[in-house]
């Protein structure tokens, strides 16, 4: 019998019920020489990974056995399998397998330290909270770094905003997932839809949102390529608003350009993609928007 499953009548520390009775029910299955794949471990493993995981080395924990043997599915070198079964991959949930079978795929056709990988998986899991049908296909190692960086990036400019923001006023810190907000503009969001002869497209709608969290600020100085997240100072001294124009259509969402309104309720700065200009439809749409908010426009 594989000290894989053996180990779990000596040590049980940090696991659930529903996992102890999981891995003695496995060892108790392959001890009485039946189909460890028909009874249990198909749901998530082939028959050739199962082979794989029973002849597993006898120091290997459970789970890195068990990543290890789907790692080996994927590449022939030894060292590169073992970086992934060793890394966090081992740790993620197992009701999530199909994304990070893709996930283990990946860095079997991608080798990287296990430090790196790592580093990935922590933003690969937020990829996946925030979309769950994000994928791999099609990504290559240096692009997921550079998004990565920029995450991380993100993440720190949301923790200064938040920082700002416990200072303007005055509350002690509440640990780092505390949402910097802050009470923005009374104006209302706005939103307009073309007549069927002025729309480019069916359903077409155009919306302004007030931007009043340090994450969607940050969000679209990333997406526009501006740095309107610098303004968050102002925005939670009541000193500006920042507002989004974004066209709706067919499911897609479409960022054209941010807007600052000053505390008079002046449009001071309009920028789109990169601190262009608004184009004439687009400055159609802002000045409806603001005839209809009671903005001045510049």
């Amino acid at each position: 019998m594989t000290p894989v499953l053996e180990r779990i009548w000596l040590d049980d520390a940090g696991l659930g019920a529903d996992e102890i009775r999981l891995r003695r029910r496995w060892y108790v299955i392959a001890a009485r020489g039946g189909s460890l794949y028909k009874d249990g471990a198909g749901a998530w493993l082939t028959r050739k990974e199962v082979h794989a995981f029973l002849q597993s080395p006898a120091h290997l924990a459970f789970d890195t056995a068990f990543w290890l043997a789907i790692a080996r599915s994927f590449t022939c070198d030894p060292a590169t399998a073992l970086r992934v079964a060793r890394s966090k991959i081992a740790r993620s949930p197992r009701g999530d397998i199909v994304f990070w079978r893709e996930v283990a795929r990946f860095f079997c056709a991608h080798p990287a330290p296990v430090e790196t990988i790592d580093d990935l998986c922590d933003y690969l899991q937020t990829c996946r909270q925030q979309d769950p049908g994000y994928s791999l296909a099609g990504r290559t190692l240096p692009a997921l770094l550079r998004r990565m960086h920029d995450w991380h990036r993100d993440i720190a400019a949301i923790e200064r905003i938040e920082a700002l923001r416990r200072r303007a006023f005055g509350q002690a810190a509440r640990g780092p997932a505390a949402p910097a907000t802050w009470p923005g503009s009374p104006l209302a969001d706005w939103e307009w839809a073309p007549s069927a002869r002025e729309a480019k497209a069916r359903g077409e709608r155009y919306v302004v949102r007030q931007l009043k969290q340090a994450e969607d600020l940050v969000l679209e100085s990333r997406a526009m390529r501006h740095c309107v997240s610098a303004y968050a100072g102002k925005c939670l001294a009541g000193q500006a608003s920042i507002w989004s124009l974004r066209r709706c259509v067919q499911g897609r969402i479409d960022r054209l350009l941010t807007i600052e309104v000053d505390a008079r309720d002046v449009a001071v700065q309009v920028r789109g993609f990169g601190n262009r200009l608004a184009d004439a439809l687009e400055r159609n749409v802002l000045e409806r928007w603001a005839q209809a908010r009671g903005i001045s426009l510049r």
